[in-house]
């Protein structure tokens, strides 16, 4: 059985086009690996013999066999939808024709889900005068609104969730009555470190 060539593209920025060439035992007289074989070989390659070169693979992929079948799972709670691993026909030979082919892409990735962060607001305002809050979820968000004295802290809160109208990425809610400002991802993704003050001005 002669060597083949093998091609990976996750999807995600990491391409590898190599060559492979532990397709046969060597215990006395060279025979073919059969797909089983010769996929541990392919996974004892990318993790020990030439572990270097697929380091960057590796960090985001575990990558186990079941039979003849490789499995790539992501580390990372996303899709990668354009993720491939096959052989080419025309490099490859009859004897592991069909047992290297991708048979399928696999369930698609957990996306996430929509991040909620809340805002309570405690107290009720003593004096006229401004606030200024900030949203901060990697990119930081200035609004300063006015509160009035004796301006309630649901009433605040509805000034803050009204200022906060047009923040990206984000939708911003204040149920009536309540001292609490929601801020709810629009989109599904990894948890993202949040923070909301309020600064007296």
């Amino acid at each position: 059985m002669s060597n083949f060539k093998f091609y990976i593209n996750d999807g995600d920025g990491i391409i590898k086009e190599n060559l492979f060439g532990s397709t046969q035992t060597t215990d006395h007289t060279p025979k073919p690996r059969n797909g089983t074989q010769v996929a541990e070989a392919l996974i004892e390659n990318i993790y020990v013999t030439q572990k270097g070169s697929y380091k960057d693979l590796t960090e985001k992929w575990d990558i186990t066999n079941v039979g003849s079948e490789l499995i790539f799972t992501s580390k990372a709670e996303k899709a990668y939808k354009d993720a491939q691993f096959k052989v080419n026909e025309k490099e490859n030979r009859a004897e592991i024709k069909g047992e290297m082919f991708l048979k399928n892409l696999g369930n698609v990735g957990v996306t996430g889900k929509k991040e909620v962060n809340i805002l309570s607001v405690i107290g009720t305002a003593v004096t006229n005068g401004k606030l200024d809050v900030t949203f901060d979820d990697g990119t930081k968000v200035t609004k300063t609104i006015t509160v009035a004295k004796g301006d309630t802290k649901e009433t605040i809160a509805a000034k803050i969730s009204t200022a906060f109208q047009n923040l990206t990425d984000w939708d911003v809610t204040n149920t009536a009555g309540t001292a609490k400002v929601e801020y709810k991802a629009k989109a599904e993704a990894s948890d993202k470190d949040v923070k909301v003050t309020i600064i007296n001005k």
